[in-house]
């Protein structure tokens, strides 16, 4: 691995947790001096939401009680730590634990954050500048959900970034939903076309909030206050690999400048947005690099 930008590979750790208990996850995962980072979305009910159920990584009781677990039974690294690990300052001395969340949404204020004060924890916090500056938006990603619920019974024809054509049946929207993110994640894309095209089954209809799902820079001051970590998610959580270099230099360069301007903070850690292998690429590597980012966090 070249010198200068480290990539920690983040585990889906949290999602699964959900499913057969975080404790029983890290029971059947070697145990020998290593850095584990469990990266989570939102916290909350996903049955009260009428968008991306698969974003909700834990409930705030289940989140409580898996920092406590954590705690308990492996070193819960403040973010500093994790990263003198990352740099190779110092070695784990047996598995060692990092919490990370992305995207910034209000719940991570308002449920997570009261989940790790209980118990003395931190965590990292990567946000997105473009959702700061206007909390009221609605991601790509719950946009998607929300209009693929609306094509309920329906099938949905898409012509981006290939034709297909995905049935959405009545009792199966999940799975549905999980298919088109798919497709609009792939390599190709017209964006605009793409939306415009889930619209049109959707009968054209779009979502409102009755309050913002993610946090403002109030609400960012206060992540910061409390004395969490905060990190850059880029400007717009756009896939960067979709960008030229000097787009994607804007992408991180934006987010990087507003955080110190408004929470003055230097933010050179990054987290690329999907964070698959086919989100970034070594390009954007270089570009973060360049741009004085000490570490890089990806999703697979």
């Amino acid at each position: 691995m070249p010198r200068g930008l480290k990539i920690a590979k983040r585990e889906i750790v949290a999602r699964i947790s959900q499913r057969v208990g975080l404790a029983s996850l890290l029971e059947a995962m070697p145990h020998q001096p290593q850095l584990l980072v469990i990266n989570y979305h939102r916290i909350g009910d996903p049955g009260a939401s009428e968008f991306d159920t698969e974003i909700f990584s834990a409930s705030q009781e289940t989140l409580a009680g898996q920092i406590k677990h954590l705690k308990t039974h492996y070193d819960l690294l403040h973010p500093d730590e994790a990263l003198d690990i990352i740099d190779g300052k110092v070695k784990p001395r047996r598995l060692s634990v990092l919490l990370t969340f992305d995207d910034g949404y209000r719940d991570n204020l308002t449920l997570g954050v009261p989940a790790l004060k209980a118990y003395g924890a931190c965590a990292m916090f990567f946000l997105v500048s473009g959702y700061l500056d206007a909390p009221g938006q609605i991601p790509w990603w719950d946009r998607i959900a929300w209009l693929t619920r609306r094509c309920a019974g329906k099938t949905i024809e898409l012509s981006q970034p290939s034709p297909v054509s995905i049935a959405v049946p009545h009792g199966d929207v999940d799975r549905a939903t999980r298919q088109i993110l798919k497709q609009f994640r792939s390599a190709g894309v017209d964006e605009a076309r793409f939306f415009a095209e889930l619209r049109a089954a959707a009968g054209n209809d779009e979502p409102s909030l009755q309050s913002p799902l993610l946090m403002d820079w109030a609400d960012a001051q206060a992540l910061r206050d409390a004395g969490m970590t905060i990190g850059v998610h880029t400007h717009s959580h756009t896939i960067l690999s979709r960008l030229d270099p000097e787009a994607q230099a804007g992408e991180l360069t934006t987010c990087q400048r507003k955080m110190r301007e408004k929470l003055g903070i230097k933010a050179d850690i990054v987290a690329y947005p999907v964070g698959s292998r086919t989100a970034f690429s070594d390009e954007t590597k270089r570009v973060a690099r360049k741009a004085g980012f000490r570490a890089g966090f990806s999703f697979y």
